[in-house]
């Protein structure tokens, strides 16, 4: 049987890895120069926004629409 422990000092050491890693990473993304991946981020998902409004949207909708027609 496998037991897992959830004592907060487990808890508190995994945080912490965890803080650690993501300091890391955002320590070798400005060393090496790397691009934003954040602002590749934010400009996806603002592309991802607007082909919703402009495009899924109103074909859901139309889809509706003509659904309630029959």
């Amino acid at each position: 049987m496998i037991s897992v422990d959830y004592s907060s000092k487990n808890l508190t050491t995994f945080l912490q890895k965890l803080e650690v890693n993501k300091r890391t990473i955002y320590h070798l993304n400005e060393s090496q120069k790397m691009p934003l991946l954040e602002s590749v981020n934010v400009q996806l998902m603002s592309y991802l926004q607007t082909l919703l409004d402009n495009l899924i949207n109103p074909a859901i909708l139309l889809i509706q629409n003509s659904v309630q027609l029959f």
